[in-house]
């Protein structure tokens, strides 16, 4: 993995977890967040305006908390590539890292001498 990438993943998994971090209001804790942005007519689609007036508020709950849950998970997610790649590198040095007597233990053992 390249040092810009990682940055980028950096970058993008500290985004979501200040968007997460920041989210410490009333409603984003009653679950009335998404419906009270639904309601904000600059910025509304034609879809939002069909939406906000058929659904349930028990589905702007559900979604105000998966908001909440996908941006606080996200930077692990994001990240996890790299730190499955930090492992398989540390995996792959380890055994070059032992002392020299201690690498025998390492070897298989075989039963006959190669020809």
């Amino acid at each position: 993995m390249s040092l810009a990438c990682l940055g980028i993943l950096w970058q993008l998994a500290v985004i979501y977890w200040f968007n997460f971090a920041h989210k410490t209001g009333e409603t984003w804790h009653d679950g009335t967040a998404i419906h009270y942005v639904m309601w904000q007519e600059r910025i509304i689609t034609s879809f939002g305006l069909w939406a906000r007036e058929h659904a349930p508020m028990e589905l702007w709950r559900a979604l105000t908390h998966a908001t909440l849950i996908l941006e606080s998970s996200m930077p692990f997610i994001l990240l996890a590539p790299v730190l499955a790649a930090l492992d398989a590198r540390v995996r792959h040095r380890r055994p070059h890292g032992l002392p020299r007597q201690y690498r025998h233990a390492r070897q298989p053992r075989r039963l006959f001498a190669p020809r």
